[in-house]
């Protein structure tokens, strides 16, 4: 079954890596925040400069800003690119029931086919969703962050 679904993305994987991309540039725009306000207490504080503690704030509202934005692009990404993939999905569905006979339908609840076929696409859409936009990009900070881990303390790693 997750063979077909990953099938479904043919296609579709040059928005996929570029979705990853953005997710990989948004996590590292953290690493700049956390210098950024180190210094500030570090630095800036203690030396009552408030010449480097409003640029650093301006920096770092500059920072979110820019993840803010790249966030809204990546969702636009991933949601074009799950929704092509939703649609077929549909249109297959949409296919399997005009071959069905007539008797299937007077025999049945139409309601609850209904129903069924409309949650459970949604449902998928849904995972789809949570798959491209959160879970790749987990993955790969989980494994950058284990990588860091056991370079620093292998023991505590383990």
């Amino acid at each position: 079954m997750w063979l077909q679904y990953f099938q479904r993305y043919r296609g579709q994987y040059r928005w996929l890596v570029f979705s990853f991309f953005l997710s990989v540039l948004q996590s590292l725009l953290v690493l700049p925040a956390a210098w950024a306000v180190a210094t500030v207490f570090d630095r800036s504080i203690p030396a009552s400069d408030f010449q480097q503690l409003l640029a650093i704030s301006a920096a770092l509202l500059v920072l979110s800003a820019t993840s803010s934005a790249l966030a809204l692009i990546n969702r636009y990404v991933t949601l074009r690119s799950t929704k092509i993939v939703t649609r077929g999905l549909r249109e297959d569905l949409f296919r399997k029931l005009y071959s069905f006979s007539r008797n299937f339908y007077d025999k049945g609840d139409r309601n609850r086919l209904h129903s069924v076929i409309v949650q459970d696409s949604e449902r998928v859409d849904f995972m789809s969703n949570a798959l491209v936009s959160q879970m790749l990009s987990s993955m790969f900070t989980a494994v950058l962050i284990g990588l860091v881990l056991l370079y620093l303390n292998s023991t505590l790693a383990i």
